[in-house]
């Protein structure tokens, strides 16, 4: 494991303590200033409105602007080149529970944007015995 140099979180200490002080930061985005921009998509929002083209930002684990945008310095940027950005997708009649236990990725349910599956439809499914 690498050693941190004392000198260095000393100065990294000040630095955060000095952007609190002034208000330019709070505790909680010291750290998480960054988000990611997914440009160029065509975006499919759940609705059952048209897709539309545009641009994504998400900030940890919420989306926080949807539009034409334009990148920021913090900013990771995607370009989608025109392919579909869509909410998680759920498969409402599915077997795939059977499967999780050998296929831990559930690779191809995810691969087709499928994030929730219901089970138990026919009576059966695995742990659904009384």
């Amino acid at each position: 494991m690498r050693q941190i140099p004392p000198l260095f979180r000393v100065v990294h200490t000040l630095t955060a303590t000095a952007l609190l002080v002034l208000g330019i930061a709070t505790p909680r985005t010291v750290r998480a200033q960054t988000s990611t921009l997914i440009k160029n998509a065509v975006i499919i929002d759940g609705r059952g409105t048209a897709a539309q083209r545009g641009d994504v930002r998400v900030r940890g684990s919420r989306i926080v602007a949807v539009g034409a945008l334009t990148p920021t310095r913090t900013d990771r940027v995607i370009d989608a080149g025109g392919l579909a950005l869509a909410p998680g997708f759920i498969d409402t009649h599915s077997h795939h529970d059977r499967g999780l236990f050998d296929e831990r990725t559930a690779l191809a349910m995810v691969s087709q944007g499928i994030t929730t599956i219901v089970v138990g439809q026919d009576g059966g499914g695995i742990g659904l015995g009384a």
